[in-house]
């Protein structure tokens, strides 16, 4: 049965550049997301290493949409999968506020589809909402 794709969504406290300065700046990006490394260039490389119970995860891609303010796009893939996932980060104005959607896509390929599709979305709203405290100033620098 397919996956669908992973969908989060969050209204952000800042204007559209801040919340892209906050993507793609790795002082920044360390504040509210230390384990990702991403250089925001078409070509440039994604990286997120984190531990998980008694192991240690790694995710590695690159980039590959760079629409500055609006748009970031990645493919990445866990060590041991056979196949890659794909991410896209739009940011929106509403307002004086931003609406930053994630939409990672491919997780249908992925063994224990299902579950790893749950695992994501809770991953992505925990990283949102880490970037939402720290637009918000709840997050120390």
């Amino acid at each position: 049965m397919p996956v669908g794709p992973v969908i989060v969504r969050v209204t952000l406290p800042a204007a559209r550049e801040t919340v892209w300065q906050a993507l793609v700046e790795p002082q920044r990006t360390a504040i509210w997301w230390p384990d990702l490394q991403i250089d925001a260039v078409i070509g440039g490389g994604v990286a997120e290493i984190w531990a998980e119970a008694d192991s240690e995860r790694h995710a590695t891609g690159a980039v590959d949409i760079v629409i500055p303010g609006h748009s970031l796009g990645f493919n990445w893939q866990e060590l041991g999968d056979a196949y890659a996932t794909s991410v896209l980060l739009v940011i929106r104005t509403d307002g004086e506020r931003s609406i930053l959607t994630v939409t990672e896509t491919g997780l249908d390929s992925l063994e224990h589809a299902n579950r790893r599709a749950m695992e994501y979305h809770e991953g992505w709203e925990y990283h949102l909402e880490d970037l939402r405290a720290y637009l918000a100033g709840e997050l120390a620098e």
